[in-house]
This record gives C-alpha cells, sequence and structure tokens, in this order.
C-alpha cells in the first residue's frame, strides 16, 4: 500500500516528502519510538548535558541502526522495519510548494526541485543535478573536497568543505546564489 501510494507522487513533491521523511527531528521521532535512547554509549558529560534527548544524536542512531541491519539481514528486512514508521507519518508530511521554506534548508532538495521545474529552461529532459566531488587537499587529519553540480551538462555551481556532503551542499548554495534564488 505503502508503495502504491509513492508511485503516485511526481518527481518534485517526493523531493519534498523525502526531505521532511529523512531530516534528524523525524528520524529521532523513530528512535524515541522504540525508546532505544536509553541504550546509547555516551560519555559523562553528553549523558549529563541531555544526549539521549538530542535530535541529532538520535538520528544518527536511527541511520546507524538501519544501516546495520541492511547489512546484517538485508534490503527486505529493512523494508519491513522502516515502513511501518514512513507509512504513519507520511500522510502528515508537506508535500507541496507550501513547504518550500522547510526545503531551503537543505538546499540540495531546494536546488533539484528548481532543476527539475518545467520552468527551469536549462534542463529540457528533466534530469536531477549531478555532483561530482573529488579531494582536493590537505592532509589525513584535515581533508578537503571540492564539488562541482552540473545538470544537462552545464555547471552551475562549486563548492569546498571537510566532507563530501558539506562540499555538495556548498555546491548547492553556489548554484543557487548564480541563479539569485539565494
Amino acid at each position: 500500500m505503502f508503495a502504491r501510494q509513492l508511485l503516485s507522487v511526481n518527481q518534485g513533491k517526493m523531493t519534498v516528502l523525502r526531505s521532511n521523511l529523512g531530516d534528524t527531528p523525524q528520524l529521532a521521532k523513530f528512535i524515541a519510538v522504540l525508546e532505544l535512547g536509553q541504550w546509547m554509549r555516551l560519555g559523562k558529560g553528553e549523558d549529563s548535558s541531555g544526549g539521549r534527548s538530542k535530535p541529532s544524536l538520535l538520528s544518527n542512531v536511527f541511520e546507524a541502526i538501519v544501516g546495520a541491519y541492511y547489512l546484517d539481514s538485508g534490503i527486505e528486512a529493512v523494508r519491513d522495519l522502516v515502513e511501518p514508521f514512513f507509512e504513519e507519518i507520511v500522510n502528515d508530511l508537506p508535500t507541496t510548494e507550501d513547504s518550500i521554506p522547510k526545503i531551503k534548508n537543505d538546499v540540495k532538495g531546494w536546488l533539484q526541485q528548481v532543476f527539475l521545474s518545467p520552468e527551469f529552461p536549462g534542463n529540457p529532459n528533466r534530469q536531477p543535478p549531478d555532483y561530482k566531488t573529488i579531494r582536493s587537499g590537505s592532509t589525513d587529519n584535515d581533508p578537503e573536497f571540492t564539488s562541482v553540480v552540473c545538470v544537462a551538462g552545464g555547471e552551475y555551481g562549486r563548492g569546498r568543505g571537510r566532507n563530501k556532503k558539506d562540499a555538495e551542499k556548498r555546491a548547492a548554495e553556489d548554484a543557487l546564489r548564480k541563479l539569485n534564488l539565494l
């Protein structure tokens, strides 16, 4: 049932839905429902400062559990684990333009929506953006990555960061700035 619901959602709405479904507070709620915060191993300082209820830590725990479960049991087992969570909340999550302020915090998702929009002339085949990221320097202890975001063969932005995710985010921000959207 859940998979059929998702098949009826267009790509732009799917981007917003995926962004809202996989955001830190939402993933943290899943861990709270499973009551797994109590099993996290934390240092004394983190524990005393409320680490067991921090959305960023809880979100990371959920992602780690899903990843470990996938490696141990495969994709079907993971689907069986997470689908009930997603089914319960997917209808309550925004999937329309009124959720754009939230997706603006996810610049890669926002940029993808721009590129996939029929109003965007530089992408006639409606291809999602492609990020090319390389390690561009520094040491093993202090790496630096450079990312370029392209669509339909054209380069739209460049960014640097201490990891691939940050470099891609900076490239998306650069592209949005060049498009006068940021």
